[in-house]
């Protein structure tokens, strides 16, 4: 593997990391807009956040997933690493 592919996938690595941070935050955002708004505000427009979350947090899930069996196969090719230690890490 060259340096920027290594580069690219310790990007990815991390990416769902700061995704479920950034997602948080702006939920608690949303909450608290809801909560301390002056006029009065449909409780059902948080559900209008959600509809927005959800496919990201579907392709979210496919992504780590993905990036996943990638570590575990490319786990299973290391030539360098005994076989009990490959099983322990699995």
């Amino acid at each position: 593997m060259n340096k920027p592919v290594k580069i690219l996938l310790g990007v990815f690595t991390f990416l769902p990391l700061i995704i479920v941070i950034v997602g948080v935050l702006l939920l608690i955002y949303e909450i608290l807009t809801i909560v301390f708004s002056p006029e009065p505000v449909n409780p059902f427009l948080f559900l209008q956040y959600v509809a927005y979350v959800l496919p990201v947090l579907l392709i979210y899930s496919a992504f780590y997933l993905l990036l996943g069996i990638f570590y575990l196969v490319h786990l299973l090719q290391n030539n360098r690493m005994d076989n009990e230690k490959k099983i322990l890490w699995i």
